[in-house]
C-alpha cells in the first residue's frame, strides 16, 4: 500500500498528543522514513483498516493505525509507541531486507 497523504481530525490529533504523546510530524517521519522503512500490515483486529510499525527520525518506535481512502490517502485513527514485541518484530522485519 503506497500513503501519499495523511488527513487527520482535529478530535484524533488531540487524542494521540495528550493520551499518547505523540505529535502529528512524528506519525509523518514515521511512514515516510527511508532509514529504516516502514513496514505496512493489514490489521488483525479492525477489518479494513492498516498498521504502519515505523521509526521516526530521533529513534522512537511508532504503530499507527489507518483507514485507507482513496488514491494514497488514508485517515488516520490512533498513534502508540510499540511494545517490546512489536519493535522486536519490526527490527527483524528490517533486518531481512523490509
Amino acid at each position: 500500500m503506497e500513503i501519499k497523504d495523511i488527513l487527520i481530525s482535529d478530535e484524533i490529533r488531540v487524542k494521540i498528543e495528550r493520551k499518547h504523546g505523540v505529535r502529528f510530524f512524528e506519525v509523518e517521519e514515521a511512514t515516510w522514513n527511508d532509514d529504516p522503512s516502514p513496514w505496512i500490515r493489514k490489521s488483525p483486529k479492525v477489518p479494513g483498516r492498516y498498521v504502519i510499525y515505523g521509526q521516526t527520525f530521533g529513534g522512537r518506535y511508532l504503530k499507527i493505525a489507518v483507514r485507507p481512502l482513496k488514491a494514497g490517502r488514508v485517515e488516520l485513527r490512533t498513534a502508540v509507541d510499540m511494545e517490546d514485541g512489536e519493535r522486536r518484530d519490526y527490527r527483524r522485519h528490517i533486518k531481512r531486507g523490509g
